[in-house]
This record gives structure tokens, C-alpha cells and sequence, in this order.
């Protein structure tokens, strides 16, 4: 998953149509994915925990940017890190655009009993 901040909607739209983001979609991520799914929402930050950020008042509001990647089962490991390394290029090559960024790798495993509610 990869998490990201912008300070308005006029910078992610930017980063949607980046042709180096595309790319990286294209050649890392879809090869070994069966799909991505974007969200997209507008936050504010109350100004009592403004502190424990380090960019002060440029996280008072963001658009927020979350991608989920779902890989097949061996595509994590290398596929599944080269596509995260490329992605955080992204962040570095952005400083004006993107905020924040975070990003990891993680396992989901779901069993039919986990998902007809059997347990908790």
C-alpha cells in the first residue's frame, strides 16, 4: 500500500498524469497485480496535533492519496519491492507536490470462515 499527501487536488491530478508514475504503474505494478484501487479524499488537521509533524502548517488540509495493490502470489518479494522503491522515486522527484508519503508492504490473508463472520 502506499499512502500520500498533497496540499491540493490540483497537485494529485498532476501526479495522476505524470508520465513517470504511468510508467511505473505499467512496468512494476500491473505485470504482477490483479488490481489497484485509488482512494481519494480531502482531510483537515486539528491544530492541536499539528506538532508531531514536522512540515507544520503545510499538513493544516491535504487531499490524501491511498493505492492498494493486490499481487498475485509470487509477486511479492522482489516484483512487489521494486515497485515500492519506484513509487518512492516518485516522492523525491515531488517535493513541491507531495507532502507525505508512506509505504509498505503487507499480507492479507482472508479464510471462508474469516469471511462469513464464523470468527472474530
Amino acid at each position: 500500500a502506499v499512502f500520500m499527501r498533497f496540499q491540493r487536488k490540483e497537485d494529485l491530478a498532476k501526479f495522476y498524469e505524470d508520465l513517470f508514475y504511468l510508467r511505473v504503474l505499467k512496468k512494476h505494478v500491473m505485470p504482477y497485480c490483479h488490481g489497484l484501487t485509488n482512494v481519494d479524499f480531502e482531510a483537515e488537521v486539528e491544530d492541536d496535533i499539528l506538532p508531531i509533524f514536522r512540515k507544520g502548517e503545510e499538513f493544516d488540509y491535504g487531499l490524501e492519496f491511498v493505492l492498494l495493490i493486490s499481487s498475485v502470489n509470487n509477486a511479492s518479494g522482489g516484483p512487489a519491492e521494486q515497485a515500492l522503491s519506484s513509487l518512492a522515486r516518485l516522492t523525491i522527484e515531488f517535493p513541491s507536490l507531495i507532502v507525505q508519503a508512506t509505504q509498505g508492504l503487507f499480507e492479507l490473508k482472508l479464510t471462508i470462515a474469516m469471511l462469513l463472520g464464523d470468527l472474530p
